[in-house]
Order: structure tokens, then C-alpha cells, then sequence
């Protein structure tokens, strides 16, 4: 998700498209560890909401990954479990947010908490994104792309000279980069940067078989 938002922040919309729909199909085949719990990442998973459906994505795994699933995402804890979060994916292409300034303070306060350098937050271990919002100038580059106006947030996150939308910036490339890309589509990956990679559906291990001593004593292996 670092990707997509950084994608997003500079106006790469092509590319940031490309790679949203590469998370989609792994997501739909259940290849993503980490999607519940302490790990879900609340916030990824609310970028990733809004992209999906700035993709017109349908999509109803929520939670469910290559190692387990929740009955309901929605509780406090999983991937969809913070109220305030799913009340701004509710309105977050609506033309007018003035009237959200107390859910888009709390969604800055939330980001500095998700900086706290332990397991399962989104910037513990991201050095630059603990004090660059990228990911809610992800949100109102889709925004400004569907012709929206985007808030003006009073918060600290967001008072830094660098903490602004800037234009659409050019796709940085050079000479070695384009001549190894071209290397690999020609001889290895055709499709490489242009459509999204196949994904195959989770495969779960087989349980091992048991014996026939701990079968008669209704042990588990």
C-alpha cells in the first residue's frame, strides 16, 4: 500500500491503477497474510476501500486471508473495525467535507497513533511516512481527480510546507531502468507494467496424516 499511495501522492494514476488491481486479485484469491487482527491495518484497508471503488471493484473478502478469515470485519480489532474510518469511506468523494472536521482530525490523530513503532502498525517501521501523510494525499488525489475540492485540515500532520498536493509530477525513468524493462517483456514478462500479474488462488497445506497409535488415542499430530 506504501506503493499505491506514493503512486497516488505524485499523480501517477496509470500506475497507481495498475497496482490496485494486481492487490485486488490477490486479495480476491485470499494471498494476503496479515488482514486480521492486530495486524489488519486499519488504515491501508481504508485507502484500499477507496480505491476499489474508485475502480468501480466489487469486493467482499474483507479479512480473509491465506491464513485465516473473521466472521465479521466490522468489530473493533479487525480490518474494518474502526467506526470513524468507515464513516469517512461513506462520504469520501462527497463535493462538500466541511462538516467532517471532527472525523478528519481524528483520522490525523489516528495516523500519528499508527506511527508507534510496534507490530501490526502501518509506519512503525517507515521512517518517511511517519511524518509525511502520504496516504491522505493519496486520498485527495483521487479526490481531485473526480473533480472534487478537498479539505483544508488544521492538524499538525498536515501543517509542514511538504504536506500539500502537488501538481501531477513526470514518471521518473532512465536509460538502464527502460532498457531492463524492455529486456524482461521481450524475453521473460510481455505484460510486465502494463496488465496486472496472475494471481493463483490460496492452496493450503494438507494436514499431515496420523498414525495409527495417535489415531487410536484421538491425539492430533
Amino acid at each position: 500500500m506504501e506503493s499505491i499511495s506514493d503512486c497516488l501522492y505524485l499523480g501517477w494514476l496509470d500506475k497507481a491503477e495498475l497496482l490496485v488491481k494486481e492487490v485486488h486479485a490477490a486479495y480476491s484469491a485470499k494471498r494476503f497474510r496479515g488482514v486480521t487482527g492486530g495486524y489488519s491495518q486499519t488504515l491501508y484497508h481504508f485507502l484500499l476501500r477507496v480505491c476499489f471503488d474508485w475502480c468501480q471493484f466489487k469486493f467482499d473478502g474483507w479479512g480473509i486471508g491465506y491464513h485465516g478469515e473473521v466472521i465479521d470485519p466490522y468489530v473493533p480489532g479487525e480490518c474494518l473495525g474502526e467506526p470513524v474510518l468507515n464513516e469517512l469511506f461513506a462520504h469520501w468523494k462527497d463535493s462538500d467535507l466541511s462538516g467532517m472536521q471532527g472525523e478528519l482530525q481524528w483520522l490525523c490523530d489516528y495516523y500519528t497513533h499508527r506511527t508507534a513503532r510496534k507490530d501490526g502498525t502501518e509506519f512503525g517501521n517507515d521512517l518517511l511516512h511517519t511524518r509525511f501523510p502520504a496516504l491522505v494525499l493519496a486520498w485527495f488525489r483521487l479526490r481531485e481527480s473526480l473533480g472534487l475540492s478537498n479539505p483544508v485540515i488544521d492538524h499538525p500532520l498536515m501543517r509542514p510546507h511538504y504536506a500539500w498536493l502537488p501538481p501531477p509530477q513526470p514518471f521518473y525513468t532512465d536509460d538502464l531502468l527502460d532498457g531492463v524493462i524492455a529486456r524482461l517483456r521481450r524475453e521473460e514478462l510481455p505484460d510486465l507494467g502494463i496488465t496486472p500479474a496472475q494471481v493463483a488462488p490460496r492452496v493450503l497445506p494438507e494436514e499431515p496424516k496420523q498414525g495409527f497409535l495417535a489415531r487410536l488415542l484421538g491425539r492430533k499430530s
